[in-house]
C-alpha cells in the first residue's frame, strides 16, 4: 500500500530538494498566471474598456494576499495535507479560468451607466469576483509550494519570477496568432504544461491522467461552449463603436488584423458616415455628395476612424467642405506635417490641397500594414504610394520635439480623439498628443507664419 501511495502522490521531503522539473513546473504555472492576467486585460479592452482590465493586476494581487492569509492561518493543516491541497488547486486553475470567463460574458456591464444605474456596479463586482477565482487557485498552489520549499525558497522564487517574465513575452508574441476571443488558450497551454510536468516530476501517474482529462475538457470547453450555449466569446458593449457597425443591415467586415498593438478591424456599410465638421453647404455647393465615401476602422472596438475612399477628380471638391481644408486656404502649396495618420483623411486633404510635401506620422505599425493590404489599397487608391507623401513610423509628437525640420502647416488630426468627446466612462482617455508640452513641440516645429 505504501508503495502505491508513493507513486501516486508527491513526497513531502522532495520539495526540500527540488529537481529541475520542479523548477520548470513552478515557472510554467507562474507564467500561466501572468499570461492569464494579460489575456483577461485584452478581453476587457475589446469587450468593454481597457481601464477596467488594468484592475486585473489588482485581482491577482488580491488572490495572492487572500491565499497567504489562509495558508498562514492554517499552516499546520497545510503542512500535513499539502499534497492534496496543491493538487486540487493546480487542477482547478484551468477550469476556473474557463468558467469565470464564460460566466462573465453573461453579466456584461456598461461603464457609461456606472453612476446612473445602480445595477451596473453589481455587474462590475460580479466580473471581478469571477475573474478572481482562477488567480486564487493559482496563488494557493504557489503559496503551498513556497511553504514546502523552505530550504530552497530562493531558487523556487527565482523560477517563479523567471517563468512570469518569459510568459509575459510569450503571450505578447502570441497576440499575433490568437484573436482576443481565443487568447485565453495561451495561459491554458502554459497551465497544462506546468501541471503535467509537476505531476511527472513526482511520478504521480494518477494525477497525470487526471490532469490530461481536466486539461482537455477545459480547452475544449473554452473553444466550444460559447457556440453551444449561445454565449458570445466576448460580450462587446453595445455602446462601443464596433457594435454599431455590426448592427448595420449591410455591415461587412472587410479587414482584420490582431497583434499586441490591438485588434484592428475595418467595416464597410452604406450606413457608414464619418465627415467630421462637414459643412452644410456641401449639399448645395456640389451637384451630388459622394456616396459610400467612408469605411470605418476600429481598434479594440473603439472608433470609428474614417477611411475615405479614393475620390474621382470631379468629386474632390468635397474636401473643400471639410474643416481640415481651411489651413490650405491660408497657406498655398505648403510643406505639411500630419501628427497622426489614423484613417488618412487629413493626409488626403493635404495632398488634395496641393501641398508640395506631406510628412505623416503613425506609431502603430499595424495601421500602416492595413493600408498596405490589397483591400485598403483598393479603397484608398494606395495613398501610401503617393510620391509627395513621406511616412514616419514613429510618434508624431516625439518626432516634432526632436526634428530640425520646419513646416508651414502642422495638422493635429484628432485621429484618436473619439474618447475625448464622450461622456461618463468613455471620457477616460489619455492622449499625450494633446498635452501642453506637445503643443509647445508643435509650435516650435512651425516655420515663420506657419499654421497649427
Amino acid at each position: 500500500m505504501a508503495a502505491v501511495a508513493s507513486t501516486s502522490r508527491p513526497s513531502i521531503a522532495s520539495l526540500e530538494a527540488p529537481r529541475l522539473a520542479h523548477y520548470l513546473a513552478v515557472g510554467l504555472i507562474a507564467g500561466a498566471i501572468i499570461a492569464l492576467q494579460i489575456s483577461v486585460m485584452r478581453v476587457f479592452a475589446v469587450g468593454s474598456w481597457s481601464h477596467f482590465g488594468s484592475l486585473v493586476v489588482s485581482l491577482a494581487m488580491l488572490g495572492f494576499s487572500l491565499s497567504s492569509v489562509v495558508i498562514f492561518a492554517g499552516k499546520d493543516w497545510f503542512d500535513k495535507h499539502w499534497q492534496g491541497a496543491a493538487t486540487a488547486a493546480l487542477l482547478l486553475i484551468g477550469p476556473l479560468a474557463v468558467a469565470s470567463n464564460l460566466v462573465a460574458q453573461t453579466v456584461p456591464f456598461n461603464a457609461i451607466f456606472l453612476v446612473s444605474d445602480p445595477e451596473q456596479k453589481w455587474r462590475l463586482l460580479a466580473n471581478f469576483l469571477l475573474y478572481l477565482l482562477p488567480f486564487l487557485a493559482g496563488a494557493f498552489f504557489l503559496g503551498i509550494v513556497f511553504l514546502k520549499s523552505r530550504t530552497a525558497f530562493g531558487r523556487v522564487y527565482f523560477a517563479d519570477l523567471t517563468g512570469s517574465g518569459l510568459a509575459g513575452l510569450v503571450v505578447l508574441v502570441s497576440m499575433y496568432l490568437f484573436a482576443p476571443e481565443t487568447i485565453i488558450v495561451v495561459p491554458l497551454l502554459l497551465w497544462v504544461a506546468g501541471s503535467l510536468l509537476w505531476f511527472l516530476a513526482f511520478g504521480a501517474w494518477k494525477s497525470v491522467v487526471a490532469g490530461v482529462v481536466v486539461a482537455a475538457l477545459s480547452i475544449a470547453g473554452y473553444l466550444m461552449l460559447p457556440g453551444l450555449l449561445g454565449i458570445p466569446d466576448i460580450a462587446v458593449s453595445q455602446y462601443k463603436g464596433v457594435a454599431y457597425a455590426r448592427n448595420f443591415p449591410d455591415g461587412k467586415r472587410i479587414y482584420r488584423s490582431v497583434s499586441p498593438f490591438g485588434d484592428l478591424q475595418v467595416y464597410a456599410s452604406s450606413y457608414m458616415h464619418f465627415a467630421p465638421g462637414l459643412s452644410d453647404n456641401a449639399a448645395f455647393g456640389m451637384p451630388e455628395v459622394p456616396a459610400n465615401t467612408y469605411v470605418g476602422m476600429y481598434r479594440d472596438g473603439d472608433g470609428p476612424e474614417g477611411i475615405m475612399r479614393n475620390l474621382a477628380p470631379a468629386e474632390q471638391v468635397y474636401f473643400r467642405y471639410l474643416p481640415m481644408h481651411y489651413p490650405y486656404v491660408i497657406k498655398a502649396r505648403p510643406k505639411t506635417f500630419v501628427v497622426q495618420f489614423g484613417g488618412g483623411i487629413s493626409t488626403q486633404a493635404a495632398l488634395d490641397a496641393g501641398s508640395t510635401s506631406v510628412t505623416v506620422a503613425e506609431s502603430n505599425p499595424m495601421t500602416l500594414r492595413a493600408f498596405r493590404d490589397p483591400i485598403l489599397r483598393d479603397v484608398t487608391g494606395d495613398i501610401l504610394a503617393e510620391p509627395r507623401l513621406k511616412v514616419i513610423d514613429y510618434d508624431g509628437r516625439l518626432f516634432l520635439a526632436n526634428t530640425a525640420e520646419r513646416y508651414d502647416v502642422i495638422d493635429l488630426s484628432l485621429a484618436d480623439s473619439v474618447g475625448l468627446s464622450n461622456p461618463g466612462g468613455f471620457a477616460i482617455s489619455e492622449k499625450y498628443a494633446y498635452t501642453h508640452e506637445a503643443m509647445l513641440s508643435y509650435m516650435h516645429a512651425l516655420a515663420d507664419g506657419g499654421v497649427l
